[in-house]
């Protein structure tokens, strides 16, 4: 299968993907079932541990995370990896400089305007 220039590279496993909301899952303050039920009031579906489990699991080759939970389950666990996993790598690229432009402008302020 040809890809487009910039794609990322074919994942038919989902590996790459069940990493990302592994590491998401463990990189947030919130516990599973805080997360659950943060996304599940997002998406308007019921997820359980479980299936954020299922989700994560390399064995579960069946339970396959919704591209169209991505966007909600970052802002439940406040963790962008899932989202910056599927997008064109040029952009992820460019991303990186934004954040890293607005940290440095942050560190420069002095304290008190810092908010």
């Amino acid at each position: 299968m040809d890809q487009f220039p910039g794609s990322p590279t074919p994942d038919p496993d989902g590996l790459a993907v069940r990493r990302a909301v592994k590491l998401a899952i463990r990189a947030s303050p919130r516990s599973r079932e805080q997360i659950c039920q943060e996304l599940s009031a997002r998406i308007g579906r019921q997820v359980t541990v479980r299936m954020l489990d299922d989700f994560t699991a390399p064995s579960k080759g069946g339970a396959r995370f919704p591209a169209a939970w991505v966007a909600a389950f970052c802002e439940a666990t406040g963790d962008r990896r899932l989202q910056r996993l599927l997008v064109d790598p040029e952009i992820d690229a460019a991303l990186k400089v934004i954040e890293f432009a607005r940290e440095t402008v942050r560190r420069s302020k002095p304290r008190a305007e810092r908010s």
